[in-house]
């Protein structure tokens, strides 16, 4: 229900307020897809890197 009163002026077919293709979504990851990529991780590990501190020596 739209908070937007409608134009009596001006009626609204809300049939034709809807994307065609509105249900067809394809993609995206499974629940199992998560939970593998979970455990990947847990057994390999990414491994955080860290820069390297520049040392004082070179800003003078």
């Amino acid at each position: 229900m739209s908070i937007i009163p409608q134009d009596p002026q001006r009626p609204v077919n809300e049939s034709v307020l809807v994307w065609t293709d509105e249900d067809m979504f394809k993609g995206g990851a499974t629940k199992s897809d998560v939970e593998k990529m979970r455990e990947d991780l847990k057994v390999g590990g990414k491994t955080k890197q860290t820069r390297e501190k520049e040392t004082e020596s070179s800003v003078r």
